[in-house]
């Protein structure tokens, strides 16, 4: 059972309204107004608990020097004894080592919970070696188990005798945490809204950067140097049209099968006619050109009018290759269109940074609500009603 057990009880309580405000004020305050009564407190807990040390000091001087000869068992028990008693003693040493390190600077709460802390530490590992120890000497280790268990009951009765005052300054020990919690976050949350702001001003920056680009676009593609590049351009792709449907016309006039029993003996031109067919516009790219030309005249299926078919397309696809236009103005265009995309992909990243700070802003919002919510339940319960 720990110290402040007797605290999970509800008691009535004279109540006392303040703002939310006024809680550090109030804080100040009462901690003035308890002051005196809390050293008086920590000065009687470290009388008692001195005392304790200097008992269990004793008892331990007592038990090193215990002699088990005249214990009537087997050697083989008195060895288990033995050992375990000097665990237990052990235990106790770091128990009685950590007691006197306790820094009496500190608050009665945090005195509190570390003593408390302390002896349940000590309880919970010494205990099995304290069971088995007991077997020869149960009467002997009682006074030292009787020592801490006397100093836990008058510190316990002090504790009930003082619940106001225990619960009250238990309470402010809490709120103070609490309280300095929320600051912390006030000012994670005052950064936060400090990158929203900046991010923000940001995506404004970049939205009128992206419109003046979108302006400068629309100008230059009104311009007449642009809508040369256009008309142009519109003439290529009808003469590429032409070359696409004169290439097709090709392909119905070359007999494939014929070829196919010419060169059936060689698995080379095989592979290349069989690519031909099947790629019969992609093989008029580059070389293939001429091979397909090379290919009908060498199978003697040359005719004059498939001849002038090659040399037809042969004209257009130069033309066609040879007539790509771009104006001034096209090519300013596409260079505020690579800006304009660059542009985008930094809007955006802008635009997500905003969404999630603004998560995290609503998150630290919802935090502090949350916080003072169990301030003002905390207070309550030392009568102190927050309006």
């Amino acid at each position: 059972m720990g110290f402040f057990d007797f605290l999970k009880k509800t008691y009535p309580k004279e109540k006392e309204t303040i703002s939310y405000l006024d809680i550090p004020n109030w804080i100040i305050n009462k901690k003035n107004e308890l002051n005196e009564k809390e050293k008086n407190f920590k000065l009687l807990i470290l009388e008692n608990l001195n005392q304790t040390i200097k008992e269990l000091k004793e008892s331990i001087l007592i038990f090193e020097d215990f002699n088990l000869s005249n214990k009537k068992a087997e050697e083989r028990i008195k060895f288990i004894v033995r050992e375990n008693l000097a665990t237990y003693l052990n235990f106790l040493k770091r128990l009685i080592k950590n007691l006197e390190e306790i820094n009496f600077e500190l608050g009665l709460i945090e005195i509190m919970e570390k003593i408390d802390i302390l002896f349940a530490d000590f309880n919970q590992k010494s205990f099995a070696s304290y069971e088995k120890a007991t077997y020869l000497i149960g009467d002997e280790l009682g006074k030292t188990k009787k020592i801490i268990s006397d100093f836990l009951t008058r510190l316990n009765k002090k504790l009930k005798e003082e619940k106001d005052f225990i619960e009250t300054i238990k309470i402010i020990s809490l709120v103070e945490k609490l309280i300095y919690e929320i600051n912390e976050i006030e000012g994670i949350k005052k950064e936060t809204e400090k990158n929203i702001f900046l991010c923000e001003k940001k995506l404004k920056e970049l939205i009128e950067k992206e419109n003046s680009i979108k302006s400068s676009i629309d100008k230059l593609k009104n311009s007449e140097g642009f809508k040369l590049e256009i008309s142009k351009n519109n003439e290529i792709r009808k003469k590429a049209e032409i070359l696409e449907k004169e290439i097709y016309s090709l392909k119905e006039m070359i007999d494939f099968k014929k070829l196919a029993s010419i060169y059936h003996k060689s698995p080379e031109k095989m592979s290349e006619l069989k690519y031909y067919r099947e790629n019969f516009k992609d093989s008029f790219i580059g070389e293939n050109f001429e091979k397909i030309k090379q290919m009908i005249i060498e199978a003697k299926l040359d005719s004059s009018n498939i001849l002038n078919k090659f040399q037809e397309i042969y004209f257009i696809k130069k033309e066609v290759e040879n007539s790509s236009y771009i104006s001034i103005e096209g090519r300013q265009i596409r260079t505020l269109e690579s800006d304009l995309r660059k542009l985008n992909i930094e809007i955006s990243n802008i635009n997500e940074d905003i969404i999630k700070e603004k998560r995290k802003f609503q998150r630290f919002i919802e935090n502090i609500e949350s916080i003072k919510k169990s301030i003002v339940e905390k207070m309550e319960k030392i009568g102190i009603l927050i309006k």
